[in-house]
């Protein structure tokens, strides 16, 4: 992987509006579609995950987790940021359920969006075309 080069596409992107996110659950992926500010034209992308085995996203902080705010799709939605995860991040389910352990994951990258979080497990990155392999 040419870490310098995906930080600066991921550079690009940041503060970009979402048009659209697809996942695709049965194919491992996440797609977003997304507007680069006006010092890049305004251009649509996509900014698109491979290899998922693993996501999870946070509605806002702990004690704001459970207040919801509809977006429509096409007003502003901001990808705030984007970046890789180098150190260790794992995500783990306890519960009072045994089989719960045997599940669970960690996050090579992170994104922002407005006041939410989404940790994603993905072998490739793809950003506008350009492919990144993450392991």
């Amino acid at each position: 992987m040419n870490k310098k080069a995906l930080e600066d596409a991921f550079n690009k992107i940041w503060e970009s509006t979402i048009t659209g996110i697809d996942t695709d659950l049965l194919r491992h992926s996440i797609t977003f579609k997304l507007k680069l500010l006006p010092e890049y034209n305004e251009r649509l992308i996509e900014l698109v995950f491979e290899g998922v085995s693993a996501y999870h996203f946070f509605n806002n902080t702990i004690k704001r987790r459970k207040q919801f705010h509809e977006y429509e799709i096409g007003n502003f939605l901001e990808l705030t940021t984007i970046d890789l995860i180098e150190s260790e991040c794992s995500i783990q389910l306890n519960g009072d359920e045994e089989w719960y352990e045997h599940f669970g994951g960690s996050a090579n990258v992170y994104i922002e969006i407005c006041t939410r979080l989404l940790l994603i497990e993905a072998t490739k990155v793809i950003i506008d075309g350009q492919v990144f392999e993450l392991v």
